[in-house]
């Protein structure tokens, strides 16, 4: 070559390296939009012509399809060498990303698992399947777990946790796998709806399966120191079993708290009436009457009130005022809800006051009695 082609040939080296280097350094993300610059990219630098000049037509041989050696060889194409291209410019950050990307994808493919597995659940216990229920609720709560979850998925969980709570206790009968769910559930979302009727049907199974009133009272008593909507209810509960415990203080000072919380409330009567109840059976007579006629001074309910009546009546036997014992009992037996009860306790304080009268007298009473009955019988209706 003479002298004028060798200093071209090194200008349009010269230009092509400088045409690399900014095209390395300007954005390879350009390079991976424009696939002719990626390909030469790939390929290396820009071949040179025979002449050294790196022209139009070295940039169009370039872009010729080269020919195939003979045999089996690996056929790329142009895209794929884009997306390589692509690749070797992002390096790390592409398979970062993708890994990400499949980390995010991983949730909702559980969410939908899960989804999946509570409507089977629920299919077969509608199905009557019980056991088969329970072991898809089980399926659904180990893939949620006890961590934190989406809106959807915690509603997902709390469902499960009280549709399996619910199948062991009535359909399988599984007391104990029961309370453990309903503690779930008063775990997880405490002070909600679901927490309050969890920590309720614990307190029922307590009592009436397990025969445990101290561990049904302390169920109880977690329900009736918050504000769940029926916890003047669950109060008198706790007092009533302190009353069948026969702790008649602990009885009357849970009474008092309802009334105090509660004082216009219904319930505040019935809590009065437990008051006078527990000095009664305290054998404080004079306690339990003005407890009774204070509840009566309240004005509560006729059921209530009749309730109150006979509590008066049986201190009016037990002190022998029989006559006044009779007299409040027929007070009592329109309103009481078990007139049967009352009308034997009538007749069981006649019988008394017979036999303390003297002989010419109760023998005349009793004359009087059957005189009576015999024309309740013969008089047409």
């Amino acid at each position: 070559r003479g002298p004028s082609q060798a200093s071209e040939t090194q200008a349009g080296r010269g230009a092509t390296t400088e045409h690399s280097q900014r095209l390395c350094e300007g954005g390879r993300n350009e390079a991976m939009r424009r696939g002719s610059f990626a390909a030469r990219g790939i390929g290396g630098a820009v071949p040179e012509s025979n002449d050294g000049k790196a022209g139009g037509r070295s940039r169009q041989r370039a872009r010729a399809p080269k020919a195939q050696p003979p045999g089996p060889v690996l056929r790329t194409t142009l895209s794929s060498r884009v997306a390589a291209g692509g690749a070797v410019a992002l390096g790390g950050c592409t398979m970062r990303r993708g890994f990400l990307l499949a980390l995010l994808a991983l949730p909702a493919l559980a969410c939908s698992s899960a989804g999946r597995r509570l409507d089977e659940a629920n299919e077969a216990r509608h199905a009557g399947r019980p056991r088969d229920a329970l072991r898809g609720y089980q399926q659904v709560l180990g893939e949620l777990g006890d961590g934190r979850l989406s809106r959807r998925d915690d509603d997902m969980r709390r469902r499960a946790l009280k549709y399996a709570a619910d199948v062991s206790y009535l359909e399988i009968g599984d007391f104990v796998q029961a309370i453990s769910y309903y503690r779930r559930i008063v775990a997880l979302y405490p002070g909600t709806a679901d927490a309050w009727k969890a920590r309720a049907t614990t307190g029922d199974i307590y009592r009436e399966r397990f025969g445990d009133r101290v561990a049904a009272i302390a169920q109880w008593a977690d329900i009736a120191a918050g504000d769940a909507p029926d916890a003047a209810t669950y109060q008198l509960k706790v007092a009533r079993e302190y009353l069948e415990l026969g702790n008649w203080v602990q009885a009357r000072t849970e009474a008092r708290i309802l009334r105090e919380r509660w004082p216009a409330s219904e319930l505040a009567d019935e809590a009065q009436l437990l008051t006078a109840q527990a000095w009664a059976l305290e054998n404080r007579g004079d306690e339990a009457h003005r407890a009774f006629q204070a509840l009566l001074d309240r004005k509560p309910r006729p059921d209530v009130a009749a309730i109150a009546l006979e509590g008066q009546a049986h201190l009016a036997a037990q002190d022998g005022k029989l006559d006044r014992a009779l007299a409040l009992y027929a007070q009592a037996l329109s309103a009481h809800p078990s007139p049967q009860s009352i009308r034997m306790a009538i007749e069981k304080v006649r019988e008394r006051r017979d036999r303390s009268r003297p002989a010419s007298d109760a023998s005349t009473a009793k004359g009087r009695r059957v005189e009576g009955s015999e024309k309740r019988r013969v008089e047409p209706f």
